[in-house]
């Protein structure tokens, strides 16, 4: 059974038999601090927030089971409209996110030139 996923308008699927699926999936928190001099003393840190999360992952674009073309264009819409989409991978929902960067790779074409298979590196930023 494969798993679902989607980050707006964009979906995927985890699974050995589709190729429009999602790899390399990393997800990062970090805490914020703030570091004080002290004459005399040493530095003393205070804990200030917990940044917003970012999250890494690449999908695979294949012909068979969707145009290459149209999804990295949406992704690059998704890009230019600087909005928040839900991030949904399984049964697990991240949250909102905006698409903070994008890379594009197309590495196969058909002798018409017709784009058969691309891969996308996404890069999110939580969204609150």
């Amino acid at each position: 059974m494969a798993n679902l996923g989607a980050f707006g308008p964009v979906a995927f699927e985890t699974s050995d038999a589709r190729v429009l699926t999602f790899q390399k999936l990393q997800k990062r928190r970090k805490g914020r601090y703030a570091t004080f001099e002290v004459i005399n003393h040493e530095q003393l840190l205070q804990f200030l927030t917990v940044e917003l999360a970012t999250v890494r992952f690449e999908i695979r674009l294949h012909h068979r089971f969707c145009d290459p073309k149209a999804e990295l264009g949406r992704l690059q819409e998704m890009l230019q409209e600087h909005e928040a989409h839900m991030l949904v991978l399984g049964e697990e929902v991240f949250g909102r996110f905006v698409l903070e960067e994008l890379s594009e790779g197309r590495e196969r074409f058909a002798p018409n030139r017709v784009l058969m298979h691309a891969k996308a590196e996404l890069s999110l930023k939580e969204y609150r």
